[in-house]
């Protein structure tokens, strides 16, 4: 019988923030140093019949001054509207995640939420270190 692998040396938590109702948010900026993927990943509730939360994505190589992150940049991918966001349905409440594969320094997470009452968290999850247990 094998053992299970060990997550927990090859990740990293980068923060949690919350958007409350009727509010968008950003999340801080997370530094990707020593890490070659990033993922955000939390909740919604409260959707309505505006829609769910959209996420989006900025990247920056300064920290001071970002951009819009590309689609293929993103995960899941949406090359039909080419852009680095995803939006959520109405009248639903669950899991969101949005994967960052690009390769500027600092990330932001944006939380746009359409005229709609979502409250969402999210938590950013930095894995694959450059220099890890084996």
């Amino acid at each position: 019988m094998s053992c299970m692998n060990d997550l927990l040396s090859k990740i990293r938590g980068a923060g949690v923030f919350t958007a409350l109702a009727g509010a968008d948010a950003s999340s801080q900026a997370v530094d990707t140093t020593g890490f070659q993927s990033l993922t955000f990943i939390g909740e919604f509730t409260n959707s309505d019949e505006n829609g769910g939360p959209q996420l989006a994505l900025q990247h920056s190589e300064d920290g001071i001054t970002y951009e819009p992150v590309g689609a293929d940049d993103v995960l899941p991918w949406d090359h039909e509207n080419g852009t680095g966001s995803i939006a959520f349905p109405s009248g639903v409440e669950g899991e969101l995640k949005i994967g960052y594969v690009g390769n500027r320094r600092f990330v932001i997470c944006d939380v746009v939420k359409n005229g709609n009452s979502s409250d969402v968290t999210l938590g950013a999850i930095l894995g694959h270190p450059e220099v890890a247990p084996t």
